[in-house]
């Protein structure tokens, strides 16, 4: 072999191994110092629409060599920082391990919409109102709970009544908005859309036909039900509650002003009364005020040698009273009472009657 030719293959070789050697040295300086960052993952299979309360329940901490990372993969340097998740909606589904960007889920500022906020099995029915069924806009917050009131006006008092259609509804929307304001504060709106399986979707439906419909603001995590959920004209004027339900489905009738679902108070038997001890006087009803504003009378009636009493009552306007007369037969026989003596016939002069005319 030539000696240039030998040259140039030990020139060769020498560059190929430099080149190697700054190529590894560069690698290196791009990988950093090795240092390991932590990103968000997903701790378990998220659907879209899931909205995050709890971030801790849902995401974990996974650790990346600085530079390997996944692209606009969320960074963080402990679970302190996991609240920036804290009540967002997924915009699209995530499996367990997948990381997180800001592109899955719904900013601050975006409207995920209605249909992510109804649960399993229900639908989304709007229910025209007046900030007067809505007290003042608080029954229509978004993510409230609400009862459901039909009122029907008819021809006459027993027909028109008002009724507690639904129970513990959820309320998703205020005209176009789903989420309530940091505040609290009341949202007034024309339309308040609900949440309702497909069976009280056709009740509401049918009841907005028949009258009115009204919506009750339920207190924080009080799911009781109502044990009278009916009242008509004539009860509220009678001071009846309407219409009770017991445990077997059962109705009777209760007073207006007790709480609803109290339970009826029972009569207390009366203890026997211990000798020489009176009863109480009884409490006076409407029949015995109606009787001390009448004139009282005893009629005495003879039968033969009995005599018997009848008691009436006679109004302000002279009329007897309308009610049961009390008869007092007072048994014993009474004295006989002398019978008066009959005057002896006038003396006539016969001839002078039989004289002809």
């Amino acid at each position: 072999m030539k000696p240039k030719t030998m040259i140039l293959m030990v020139v060769a070789v020498t560059c190929g191994l430099g080149a190697s050697y700054m190529s590894s040295q560069l690698l290196a300086q791009r990988g950093g110092s090795g240092e390991k960052i932590n990103i968000i993952v997903a701790k378990k299979n998220l659907s879209r629409g899931d909205s995050i309360k709890i971030p801790t329940e849902l995401f974990e901490l996974k650790p990346f060599t600085e530079g390997e990372q996944p692209i606009n993969s969320l960074q963080v340097k402990e679970e302190a920082e996991f609240d920036k998740l804290k009540n967002k909606v997924m915009k699209r589904s995530l499996r367990a391990g997948d990381h997180v960007t800001l592109e899955d889920m719904y900013g601050e500022k975006e409207n995920p919409g209605v249909s992510v906020n109804l649960p399993p099995g229900h639908r989304a029915v709007g229910i025209r109102v007046n900030p007067e069924a809505i007290a003042g806009g608080f029954a229509s917050l978004p993510d409230s709970r609400v009862d459901i009131i039909s009122t029907v006006r008819r021809g006459d008092d027993n027909s028109s009544y008002s009724q507690i259609l639904l129970e513990n509804v959820l309320v998703v929307a205020a005209d176009t908005t789903s989420q309530k304001s940091e505040d609290g504060r009341a949202m007034p709106a024309g339309v308040v859309t609900v949440a309702l399986p497909p069976e009280d979707c056709l009740k509401l439906s049918l009841a907005r036909e028949q009258g009115s419909i009204s919506l009750v603001l339920r207190k924080f995590n009080d799911f009781s039900k109502s044990t009278r959920d009916k009242v008509t004209v004539t009860d509220m004027r009678n001071g009846d509650s309407g219409s009770h339900k017991g445990e077997d489905g059962s109705s009777d009738g209760g007073s207006i002003g007790q709480p609803l679902g109290a339970p009826k108070i029972p009569s207390l038997p009366r203890s026997p009364l211990a000798k020489g001890e009176t009863a109480p006087e009884p409490i006076p009803t409407i029949a015995a005020k109606e009787e001390s504003k009448s004139n009282k009378h005893r009629l005495t009636i003879l039968e033969g040698d009995k005599e018997r009493q009848v008691d009436y009552l006679l109004g302000t306007d002279g009329q007897v009273v309308n009610t049961d007369v009390t008869r007092t037969d007072l048994g014993a026989s009474a004295p006989p009472r002398p019978i008066p003596p009959v005057p002896p016939a006038p003396k006539t002069d016969n001839k002078k009657d039989n004289a002809p005319e």
